[in-house]
This record gives structure tokens, C-alpha cells and sequence, in this order.
């Protein structure tokens, strides 16, 4: 024991935060610190692991301050914070409830005070505070109160409750905040659908299908043209093969023209017949004659020399 006694005194003014949802670095949070208890007096932040804060105060007195100050907020998210002791770990702890800013939008200006801010905060989760501007009813548009609500909830839009003459009223709610557990990061304040490393990686993975697409895309084209050249190509042997039977045909044609024109079935192309003169045995002036004579003519005779 006396060989911690030392670092326990030192130690013991301190308290452990950290931030709901959110890891901010070193540099920010230590400017955050001195900025919300600078008048109360930090002596030493320093950062015990990862999003995990240890603020040094400079006496018990002032360490009790801030954890009797209550709820503060760091960018709409809760900043947890507990008194240091020695078996203390330095890890964010599992939470069963936190405390988040609710926003009701135009109530009527007779739900304004304090009790019925009350009643219908209650609903909601468990009353805590009204910011400044809600209390000194110096902005009517929406009050603005702090309620402490179970972690992993269901968080109502809107809460119901009967007025003064027993009429139903719907009073909307709207969280600046909601302590959601996101499924890929495992940090709250988001769903998976709004985390930053699940949209990196979905851009990610839409790059990739994109350009297998695109290779894909390229591999058909290549085939495409490979079979159109090769269709070109068939298509040409074919025509040469057609033109090579066309001649070969014409060839065997010209042959069996010249057979038959030598054996005398064809007349060459170009070429006359000779005149050949009938003789009848009968000529037109003894026929004349035979008329005149009345004498019956002879049988006629003709050859073809």
C-alpha cells in the first residue's frame, strides 16, 4: 500500500470521462475541459486510452463540483463523468441510461411552466434540467429539457396527454440526440446506414462491382470483335471458294461446248452456213408451158446434190 499511497493523493482529485459516441483527440478535448471548468480550476487532462479522458482538479472540493454540476454535452452527445479511483479501468463502461436534450415544439404558452414542462417531460424519460432560454420563456418556438432515457430504447416522436377541458393533446418530441447503437462500429449516436466506416466501405465495394463491369464490359467487346473477324474472314474463303467453283465450272462448260461443237451438234458461235441451191426437176417456165399445152406434167423430181 505504501508503494501506490503516493500516485492514490495525487490521483485523487480526478475524475474519468469520455465522450458517448464519439473519440475526439487529445487537443480537442483538453481545450473542451478548460473551456467548461476553467473557473473551478483543471490542473492536468490527460488521455488514458482510446476516446478515455482523466482531468486532474486541484483539490476534492473541486472534483465534487464538477460531478455535482451535472450533465454536460459535447456536440449533442453526453460526456460521461465519474470520480477516480484505483481500481478504476479505464474503458467506457456499459450505461444503462444517459441523459440526451429533447426539443418540444410549440407547446401552448400556458404549458410553460415548471410543472407541466414536468409532467410532459416525464413521459419521455426522467426530467433533469430546462436549458435558460426555456426557463426564462425568452424563446417560445420550442422548450428545451434534459431527460435521462434507457440506452437501446425506443424513443418516442411523440408523447399524448389530456388538457384542462379533457381533450386529447399530441405534443411532438424531437431528440437532438439519440444514443443508437450503431451494428458496424459499435458506437452510439448513429445507425449503421449513417456510419461513416459502412458508407466508406459500400462506396468501396460499389468501385469494385464497377469496374469488374467494366472489364467485363471490355472482354465482350474484344469477343465481339474477334467473331465479327472471324466471320469476315469465313465470309472471304467462302467468296474465294465460290469464285474458284464458278470458273472451274465454266471451264468444264467450255470444254463440253468445244466437244459437241466438234462432233457437229453446235454451230460455233460466229460462224454461216453455205448456201445450198435446190434443183427441181420442175422449173417454173415448163410449168408456164405445160399451161399453155394443157398437157398434165410429170411427176416432179428433186434431189440435193
Amino acid at each position: 500500500m505504501e508503494d501506490i499511497k503516493e500516485e492514490i493523493n495525487y490521483w485523487e482529485s480526478a475524475v474519468e470521462c469520455y465522450i458517448l459516441g464519439s473519440n475526439p483527440p487529445q487537443a480537442v478535448m483538453d481545450g473542451y475541459f478548460r473551456r467548461i471548468w476553467g473557473k473551478i480550476g483543471v490542473d492536468k487532462v490527460a488521455q488514458t486510452s482510446k476516446g478515455v479522458f482523466i482531468v486532474r482538479f486541484h483539490n476534492i472540493v473541486d472534483r465534487n463540483k464538477v460531478i455535482e454540476e451535472g450533465v454536460q454535452m459535447f456536440d449533442k452527445k453526453p460526456v460521461i463523468i465519474r470520480a477516480w479511483t484505483p481500481d478504476m479501468e479505464f474503458t467506457k463502461t456499459q450505461m444503462e441510461k444517459i441523459p440526451v436534450w429533447v426539443r418540444l415544439p410549440g407547446p401552448e404558452i400556458k404549458y410553460w411552466g415548471k410543472i407541466a414542462l414536468t409532467k410532459i417531460a416525464r413521459m419521455i424519460g426522467k426530467p433533469l434540467k430546462a436549458d435558460n432560454a426555456t426557463t426564462h420563456r425568452e424563446r417560445l418556438t420550442y422548450a428545451r429539457v434534459l431527460v435521462e432515457v434507457e440506452l437501446n430504447n425506443k424513443y418516442q416522436n411523440s408523447v399524448m396527454f389530456e388538457n384542462e377541458h379533457g381533450r386529447i393533446i399530441e405534443q411532438e418530441v424531437v431528440y437532438e440526440w439519440k444514443p443508437v447503437l450503431c451494428e458496424k462500429c459499435d458506437n452510439y449516436g448513429h445507425e449503421m446506414k449513417e456510419c461513416r466506416k459502412w458508407i466508406k466501405e459500400e462506396k468501396e465495394k460499389q468501385k469494385a462491382h464497377e469496374v469488374t463491369n467494366n472489364e467485363q464490359g471490355k472482354g465482350n467487346i474484344q469477343n465481339k470483335g474477334i467473331d465479327n473477324g472471324k466471320q469476315k474472314v469465313a465470309e472471304a474463303n467462302l467468296a474465294k471458294d465460290t469464285g474458284l467453283e464458278n470458273k472451274q465450272n465454266k471451264q468444264i462448260e467450255g470444254k463440253g461446248y468445244q466437244a459437241k461443237y466438234k462432233t457437229g451438234k453446235y454451230i460455233a458461235k460466229g460462224a454461216t452456213m453455205q448456201n445450198t441451191t435446190l434443183k427441181l426437176g420442175n422449173t417454173f417456165s415448163s410449168l408456164m408451158e405445160q399451161q399453155t399445152t394443157g398437157t398434165r406434167p410429170k411427176e416432179p423430181s428433186s434431189s440435193i446434190p
